[in-house]
């Protein structure tokens, strides 16, 4: 009779399989240049591959507000009449996504498709081609 019980309470406790391990996908850290992932995203780095569309100055519409852009590296933003160099700072171009960097802060622009005009979103203001006075 102990051994039947003991037998019982060997099947009764019968080791259970642990549950199976779920594969933890690792969470991607932010990333240090979302305008390259806008670009790329949306597959037009190689269409916006030469830069030389964005050489030359930019103007801000309706205002005495220009940005010059001497490629490959140079940004300087110019402001007032006569225009004068307000700050200078260094150019990084992703496609149609373009970063003025300032030692006071940045201002990202982005083309249009047709590179007829840029626009930012902090303050929101729109860049045409345009030299000053």
């Amino acid at each position: 009779m102990r051994k039947l019980a003991l037998l019982v309470l060997l099947v009764s406790c019968k080791k259970t399989e642990p549950p199976p391990v779920r594969s933890v996908k690792p969470i991607a850290p932010p990333s240090d240049t979302p305008i390259a992932d806008k670009a790329i995203a949306a597959g037009e780095a190689e269409e916006h591959q030469d830069p030389s569309w964005l050489s030359g100055t930019w103007q801000q519409k309706g205002a005495r507000h220009w940005f010059l852009f001497n490629l490959p590296a140079e940004v300087a933003e110019l402001s007032g009449k006569p225009a004068r160099v307000v700050r200078r700072g260094k150019l990084v171009i992703h496609g149609r996504y373009v970063s003025a960097v300032f030692s006071t802060g940045e201002v990202h622009f982005e083309a249009a498709k047709d590179h007829g005009q840029m626009t930012t979103d902090s303050p929101r203001a729109v860049y045409q081609r345009g030299a000053p006075p």
